[in-house]
Formats: structure tokens, C-alpha cells, sequence
């Protein structure tokens, strides 16, 4: 197996690695695939290296099952913050009510703001990952 050409590894089956993409001081991705026969692979994973750190990169599945839960929670978040508005009595029906709500949050210390999952750095690379 040593000492033979790049085309001899083009002939070989089994599972490789190759480098796909580099940015040389910083970024480096590399795509684990299955080779069947010398022009059928099948990429099986991506892993990305930021600054010596070995990442595996989320498949597509995952990338829109976040995008979209996160979508979801936002909508949730206001409807339920909408509902705490809404008042009903038998004789007057439904409406409205913010006066009680406004000074409850004057009362209530600001929560500290979390951390986001990830950064603006990351998500653009996913999506520039994606669109290739």
C-alpha cells in the first residue's frame, strides 16, 4: 500500500477521509465517505477543525429541526404571553386587561440575557457549507 500513486486510491473500496475545503491558518473541513468503486462514494459525515478543535458537523436533518424548534418556541412564547392578557367574565365576555401585567414588571428584577448556542461565525459557515 506505500508508495503508490493517487490513482491507486481511487481504485481501492472502503471508507476514506479527504480534506474538502481549507482557509489555512483557521478552518479546515473534512468529509469521511465510502468509496464503492472509483467514481460512486457516499459521504457518510463532516467534520470541521476551527482553530485546532475538531468539530462534527450537524447533519441537515438536525440543522432544521433547531432552526424550526426554535422558530416554534418564539410563537409559543408569545401566544402564551398573549393569553396571559386575555380576561373573561359571563356578563362583560372576553378583553383585555395590561394594567395589572405592566406593574407586575416593574416589580420582577430583569432576568440576565442567556448565551446564545452559537455564533454568528458558526451559522454563517453551516450555511455556507449548505449551499455547496
Amino acid at each position: 500500500m506505500q508508495r503508490l500513486t493517487l490513482e491507486h486510491l481511487n481504485q481501492m473500496v472502503g471508507i476514506e477521509y479527504i480534506l474538502l475545503h481549507a482557509q489555512e491558518p483557521i478552518l479546515f473541513i473534512i468529509r469521511k465517505q465510502q468509496r464503492q468503486s472509483p467514481a460512486q462514494v457516499i459521504p457518510l459525515a463532516d467534520y470541521y477543525i476551527i482553530a485546532g478543535v475538531i468539530y462534527q458537523a450537524p447533519d441537515l436533518g438536525s440543522v432544521i429541526n433547531s432552526r424550526v424548534l426554535t422558530a416554534v418556541h418564539g410563537i409559543q412564547s408569545a401566544f402564551d404571553e398573549a393569553m396571559s392578557y386575555c380576561r373573561y367574565h359571563p356578563s362583560k365576555g372576553y378583553w383585555w386587561h395590561f394594567k395589572d401585567h405592566e406593574e407586575q414588571e416593574k416589580v420582577k428584577p430583569k432576568a440576565k440575557r442567556k448565551e446564545e448556542p452559537s455564533s454568528i461565525f458558526q451559522r454563517q459557515r453551516v450555511d455556507a457549507l449548505l449551499i455547496d
